[in-house]
């Protein structure tokens, strides 16, 4: 018992600063790995490089400067796949629910994927400037159930979602850089005695 509760100490010791997966936890992970295993797509786009020569980059920063807008920029991608053979480069992004996998279009649209897509794009061509011109870039959404039976999906983003996305990203761009400009950035409503006060906007 005492030799046994000393290894366990031991673990402890050497884990220190990593996170212990709880059985959920665990359980959720070994469920959601089975799922893209399941699927070919899903999982050809997320473990596979392809043809000799072909890149593969894993959770990639991407920082950059505007000329346009006075703040900094950063994206931390989830996998891009640089297929040379094809001239095609492919931005991978791995999304979870908890519900079924055939609603996550409902949950796509809700939290405007699409936006963040297409400034996922954006970075791209910021890192990649030389294949720019030369490439054509892919949207995917890999998407899996954290619930049984762990269904995993492949959609891939049309042009009309992504102009969409471009679209609403850079009103989204210019509204940040006019509260830069004025410093006049949108706040909570007022609180009074513990109450929200709600009033008019330009009252």
């Amino acid at each position: 018992m005492f030799l046994a509760g000393y290894h366990y100490l031991e673990f402890l010791l050497k884990a220190e600063g990593s996170y212990m997966l709880t059985a959920d936890e665990s359980k959720i992970l070994e469920g959601c790995k089975k799922g893209i295993e399941s699927n070919y797509l899903a999982s050809d786009l997320l473990f596979n490089t392809g043809m000799i020569g072909n890149e593969a980059f894993n959770e990639l920063p991407i920082y950059w400067e505007s000329e346009t807008y006075t703040f900094p920029f950063k994206a931390l991608l989830d996998r891009v796949r640089i297929l040379h053979n094809k001239k095609v480069i492919q931005l991978v992004d791995f999304k979870t629910t908890g519900k079924s996998i055939g609603y996550f279009k409902n949950s796509f649209e809700s939290y405007r994927y699409y936006r963040q897509m297409a400034f996922y794009m954006k970075a791209i061509m910021q890192n990649f400037p030389d294949l720019k011109p030369k490439y054509e870039i892919e949207v995917y959404i890999v998407a899996c159930e954290t619930v049984f039976p762990y269904e995993c999906k492949v959609y891939k983003l049309t042009n009309k979602y992504i102009e969409k996305g471009i679209e609403e990203m850079y009103t989204l761009l210019n509204q940040i850089q006019d509260c830069y400009n004025t410093g006049d950035w949108v706040s909570f409503p007022e609180e009074k005695d513990g109450l929200l006060i709600l009033e008019p906007d330009g009252e």
